[in-house]
């Protein structure tokens, strides 16, 4: 999903496409630098402990933000604009990993601070996935399209939603 292009004028999205990459660098950059820095304390307090069990979680995480640090690398390139489709559905499907394993990992939190109370962790884990569940429909909804700059290429997308799904200000308009 493209959040950083909210104007309909071409050239003033491609000057927004182009600051929004430069964020997404930047902050590739620092969880690189920071994984890159924390190392050494994660082989000692993961992986140097007997218990496995979170290990797990801690992996599939570590996983999910490599691949999300890579995918916003590759949203820069200037070849990943012109497969707009496959560059969103990479996006997508690794927010929508991390947002599983979020609610997971929040719903354990919930059952072992909780005393193991099933209610609890299920209520945790049904709100946890709320968000899933919204950017999924988000998701569906949304169109995307390139748009060509002259020698540059925009991949651009915006969710249409229903009429009657629309709120107005003075309350539901069906």
């Amino acid at each position: 999903m493209e959040y950083c292009i909210a104007t309909p004028d071409p050239l003033a999205q491609l000057q927004a496409r182009a600051i929004c990459d430069y964020c997404e660098v930047a902050a590739t950059a620092l969880a690189v630098y920071d994984y890159f820095v924390t190392f050494d304390d994660e082989i000692h307090h993961v992986w140097g402990c007997g218990n496995r069990g979170f290990a797990v979680i801690f992996l599939l995480n570590r996983v999910n933000m490599w691949g999300m640090c890579i995918a916003l690398i590759l949203r820069v390139l200037p070849i990943w604009h012109t497969v707009c489709l496959i560059r969103s559905f990479l996006w997508i499907a690794l927010t929508m990993i991390a947002m599983i394993l979020w609610a997971a990992v929040s719903a354990l939190r919930v059952y072992a601070i909780s005393g193991r109370n099933l209610r609890l962790t299920a209520i945790t884990l049904i709100l946890g996935l709320v968000p899933l569940g919204m950017n999924l429909y988000e998701a569906v909804a949304t169109t995307m399209e390139t748009i060509q700059i002259g020698a540059s290429v925009i991949c651009s997308g915006g969710a249409t939603t229903p009429k009657r799904t629309q709120i107005s200000a003075s309350g539901y308009s069906p």
